[in-house]
């Protein structure tokens, strides 16, 4: 049997104690494009401010199915994370984040991990929605999301403040079904 979290090109796997030293490092870096898509810039973190950040939002993704994954290319290097959060169980939906390390990105990564994921989240903990959200600056996250074949559901106008103006917030939505028709994931 093949492990469930593990696809043609990368592996989910848990947030380890090891992994807190990258997001330290494109926490802090200002060229990252981790800066660029957050909603706001935050000041900056001396390491151990960083480290207590991350290992108490690590210990909150253990509740009420919200995970905390590290992606992993095939080499077994960190290619970036996905994070599965606002689950709600009685009305079966929920959110997602997913940060690629800009050496990684245009390689597929990000669509097969949120492929297992979903898979897991639809088929295996049966929620029956996906409720991303996009900013209206970041082009890659709405090119992503429509191309993966969310649903644009709605835009919040003036929704964020951010480098300095307002800004959209879209959302986005797929639904079980629609899932399934798209996509498989074969781990047998």
């Amino acid at each position: 049997m093949k492990n469930y979290w593990q696809g043609k090109k990368i592996k989910l796997r848990a947030f380890e104690e090891k992994d807190i030293q990258k997001y330290i490092s494109t926490r802090n870096n200002p060229d990252s494009i981790r800066q660029y898509y957050e909603d706001y810039i935050e000041f900056p973190m001396s390491e151990s401010e960083l480290r207590e950040t991350i290992e108490k939002y690590t210990r909150t993704f253990i509740h009420d199915d919200r995970r905390l994954f590290v992606i992993e290319n095939p080499e077994g290097a960190y290619a970036g994370e996905l994070s599965i959060w606002h689950t709600h169980r009685r009305n079966g939906v929920f959110r997602y984040g997913i940060f690629l390390d800009d050496k990684m990105r245009g390689m597929g990564y990000g669509k097969e991990a949120l492929i297992i994921a979903l898979d897991y989240y639809f088929n295996e903990l049966n929620y029956q929605k996906c409720s991303p959200m996009a900013y209206s600056f970041n082009i890659n996250s709405q090119k992503f999301h429509e191309s993966f074949g969310f649903i644009k559901e709605g835009q919040l106008r003036n929704d964020i403040y951010a480098r300095g103006s307002y800004h959209d917030m879209i959302y986005y939505g797929m639904l079980k079904d629609e899932f399934n028709k798209l996509y498989k994931h074969d781990f047998l």
